[in-house]
């Protein structure tokens, strides 16, 4: 940042003189008058410590390059506009005096809540702004003659296939005549099944056989060998599809345990990749949560999230403490009875202990349940897990999507509305308990339960639980009755 500083001279006084200044250059300006705040020094000092660190991410990236596409410059002129109003703002608290502070305090504590708030808002669209990036690349190098593998988007050795590439069982080679170039040892409990067979159970990948739909792929609902199968099938007409395939078949071929979905076998043929699993009767616990499916009562959502929880720790203290990257309601399927099934392991990274964490420079999850450290910093560890069960079991508790546009703009955000209520009790609690539950609960219950989602969503990194502590917080929770 300090090229930025000798850049920017003189002093600045409102929106209109800031035009043309980009956002890191916008955050030395904020540094520099914070550290000049005759009053609220504290609310100041805090800003710059925040966006100094934000700059430092910033720094490395060609605004000019990104503020040249339109995709792109929309939402880096919708944060540099936010970062004048902080300067402004941070000015102001350079040059007014403590009588000015006496009559307006409450409002600029109120003006610096709202940039705060504006800055994280715009900040949690800025991996989609990379995304959007790197599929120009992408785009870009196709059109000049590259390989897929050359382009920076499909560059995801170090996310996806890294662990895989010192293995010589399982390994990418340059497409052959089949269209794909991947070899897979099956293993004694791993079948490699026939096209023929996948479409004679799915009856041609029948669009009435179809059950659930990824980002990449389609999964489908099959019968063979007189039992129900699930079929994924990943068309590689997109360059995603191939490590996600990859990387699931990698991790369920050689973990067992029984809240981890089963995977019995795959196929790869024309052009198309599958893997076959055991078929989860009961869907997804999205489907009960927050569709049409049937509603869930307190234990046995409970139950579910054990089920999930303990798949997660065993995750995280494998060998190779794997990471799923993607957790959310429509990942956690349901058998018969209702027992969890943690699926959608495609994005799952491998290799990553306490000490040792991963840098990613391609941030991949859901919105809503993106951890925003790993947002803003790149940095992922087993507590990048934590915080996105910590928004499904927000969503158990509540019954709400994590962004809903059609309710009060108050409440579209789940994240921000709930967290003040998760550390209260009685009425305000209740109030935002799910409706369906009808208030069947042990309020004990929902008020630990309420306790434990507030730790695992904490913004702060080092204060969220460990997956360990989530399972042994659920299962005490699991031991309170209605009326203790």
């Amino acid at each position: 940042m300090a090229s930025a500083v000798l850049a920017v001279t003189g002093q600045i006084a409102n929106v209109a003189q800031l035009a043309g200044l980009d956002a890191v250059r916008l955050i030395v300006l904020i540094v520099e008058a914070a550290a000049k705040a005759r009053i609220l020094k504290k609310n100041c000092r805090e800003l710059a410590d925040y966006l100094r660190l934000i700059g430092d991410l910033l720094e490395p990236l060609d605004m000019s390059d990104l503020k040249t596409y339109p995709e792109t410059r929309a939402a880096l002129e919708e944060l540099e506009n936010v970062l004048k109003k902080a300067y402004i703002l941070v000015n102001i608290c350079q040059k007014r005096s403590f009588l000015y502070l006496m009559a307006m305090g409450w409002m600029l504590e109120h003006r610096f809540q709202k940039v705060e708030a504006d800055i994280e808002r715009y900040l949690r669209i800025m991996p989609l702004v990379n995304l959007v990036d790197v599929q120009r690349a992408r785009k870009a190098n196709l059109q000049m003659g590259s390989l897929p593998s050359e382009t920076p988007g499909f560059r995801v050795e170090n996310e996806f296939l890294g662990i895989f590439r010192r293995s010589n069982r399982l390994h990418v080679e340059k497409p052959a005549s089949s269209g794909i170039g991947v070899e897979v040892e099956a293993g004694p409990d791993l079948r490699t099944f026939q096209l023929s067979q996948l479409k004679l159970a799915t009856r041609n990948f029948s669009h009435g056989n179809i059950v659930g739909e990824a980002e990449f792929a389609v999964v489908y609902k099959g019968r063979m060998d007189d039992q129900f199968v699930a079929v994924k099938r990943w068309e590689l007409n997109t360059d995603q599809g191939l490590p996600e395939w990859v990387t699931e078949m990698k991790v369920l071929r050689k973990l067992s345990h029984p809240n981890l979905v089963r995977l019995l076998g795959y196929c790869k043929e024309e052009n198309a990749l599958h893997l076959v699993y055991e078929f989860m009767p009961n869907g997804s616990l999205q489907h009960h949560l927050l569709e049409k499916g049937k509603p869930l009562s307190w234990r046995r959502r409970i139950k579910i999230a054990i089920g999930a929880a303990r798949c997660l720790r065993f995750l995280h203290k494998s060998d190779k403490c794997i990471v799923h990257r993607d957790v959310k309601p429509s990942v956690i399927l349901l058998d018969s009875d209702f027992n969890a099934k943690l699926s959608g392991l495609g994005w799952s990274s491998a290799g990553l202990t306490r000490r040792r964490r991963r840098v990613s420079r391609h941030v991949v999850g859901t919105p809503g349940y993106m951890d925003p450290r790993c947002i803003t910093t790149g940095h992922l560890d087993a507590k990048t897990d934590v915080y996105a069960f910590g928004m499904v079991l927000l969503q158990m508790l509540t019954g709400r999507k994590v962004f809903d546009p059609d309710r009060p703009r108050a409440e579209r955000d789940l994240a921000q509305f709930a967290k003040p209520h998760l550390s209260a009790d009685g009425e305000e609690l209740a109030s935002l308990m799910d409706p369906k539950l009808n208030g069947a609960y042990p309020p004990a219950a929902a008020s630990q339960l309420a306790r434990i989602t507030e730790a695992c969503i904490e913004t702060e990194h080092k204060l969220r639980p460990t997956m360990n502590d989530v399972v042994k917080a659920l299962e005490k929770i699991d031991a309170i009755r209605i009326g203790d």
